[in-house]
């Protein structure tokens, strides 16, 4: 063979340090949070400003020009997650035509203000103690991510007497574990080559070891099909609510068969059921409501809900242009209104011709 490239080697080991520091830093976060949500919320929210403020964090500026409708658009992010401004950017380029994005800057979280130029439609990530200002100003507040909590006392959304009535056809059943072998070869053999088959480089799989700590206090549901495990879910009492349960990670050897990938949502709600629990969260999607995962969650049946624990937010200001009102019809997202999430739609004030 050839001989080994010490580069290379010292690459890799850094690559699988960083990548264990990542890991190690995210389950001691959720250790955190899970400790600190139950036992001491208040505490941890004045935490969590201070972090806000120690980090100072800063964000890029990047502006989206095209055309839509025959109007020229323009859009402005303002974030320090890229995964949000791509998935913005992404949206709104669906419908424009003649797009191109520029990078315009850099600003320090502690920096913004309301008053940026004029754009059609403006997305700022800010903390929520940061939002006054801009909700002074005009902005909505926008929740990154909304939850899906479904009702267990209704009777079962079509979807689920579909897929139950499937699964039975092929003989699928369920068992429960809490082994961390199971879970770690889940999450090796299913779980994350089903995070990455189902959303490409949006792919951001919960790390192994925040999992195992939230199998401490939860179960994993194996589902069987002909002796072998398909799919599965990790669920866990809710930290907040005592009366739901939370599905916290779902997968499917074939991310193609629906079947196979809502079994263990089927699964999770019925051991729910069996555990007296009123309500199951499906977890966080997209506050926009055309997103993939945020209409799947809706099959269920579920009312999407704020997760107000959380000081991530987004600040959005929309011109009164056609151009606006075109981006938003085209793909609209909830907004925080007097405590509750309503349709962007509902807040839109009269066009102003330019």
């Amino acid at each position: 063979g050839e001989p080994s490239n010490p580069d290379h080697a010292h690459d890799a080991s850094l690559a699988c340090s960083t990548v264990l520091k990542q890991d190690i830093l995210s389950a001691l976060t959720y250790a955190a949070y899970a400790g600190g949500w139950r036992y001491a919320p208040r505490l941890l929210s004045v935490v969590e400003r201070a972090a806000h403020r120690i980090r100072d964090r800063s964000l890029e500026i990047h502006r989206l020009a095209g055309v839509l409708g025959g109007a020229p658009l323009a859009v402005r992010v303002v974030a320090w997650d890229d995964a949000l401004r791509d998935d913005v950017f992404g949206r709104v380029a669906r419908h424009a035509s003649d797009v191109s994005i520029f990078r315009e800057g850099l600003v320090r979280g502690s920096a913004l203000t309301p008053s940026l130029p004029e754009d059609d439609v403006s997305f700022i990530e800010v903390p929520q103690f940061r939002s006054g200002p801009f909700l002074d100003a005009g902005f909505w507040l926008v929740p990154k991510r909304v939850a899906h909590v479904e009702r267990l006392d209704r009777p079962d959304p079509p979807l689920v007497r579909r897929v139950r009535s499937r699964m039975e056809e092929r003989g699928m059943r369920a068992t429960e574990t809490r082994n961390p072998r199971a879970l770690a070869a889940l999450a090796r053999e299913i779980y994350r080559p089903f995070v990455q088959a189902r959303h490409g480089p949006r792919a951001r799989p919960t790390p192994t070891l925040v999992l195992e700590l939230v199998l401490a206090r939860g179960v994993l549901v194996e589902v069987h099909e002909d002796g072998v495990v398909t799919s599965g879910a990790l669920i866990a009492e809710s930290l907040f609510e005592p009366d739901c349960m939370e599905i916290v990670v779902i997968g499917a050897r074939d991310a193609s068969d629906e079947i196979a990938r809502t079994a263990p949502v089927v699964f999770a709600r019925e051991a729910a059921r069996r555990r007296g629990m009123l309500r199951c969260d499906h977890l966080g999607s997209a506050p926009f409501i055309g997103d993939g995962v945020f209409r799947r969650k809706q099959r269920y049946g579920t009312i999407p809900c704020d997760m107000s624990h959380r000081q991530d937010r987004m600040v959005v200001h929309a011109a009164r242009t056609a151009a606006a009102r075109a981006i938003l019809a085209a793909e609209p997202f909830l907004v925080l209104h007097e405590g509750a999430l309503v349709d962007v739609r509902s807040r839109l004030e009269p066009e102003i011709p330019r």
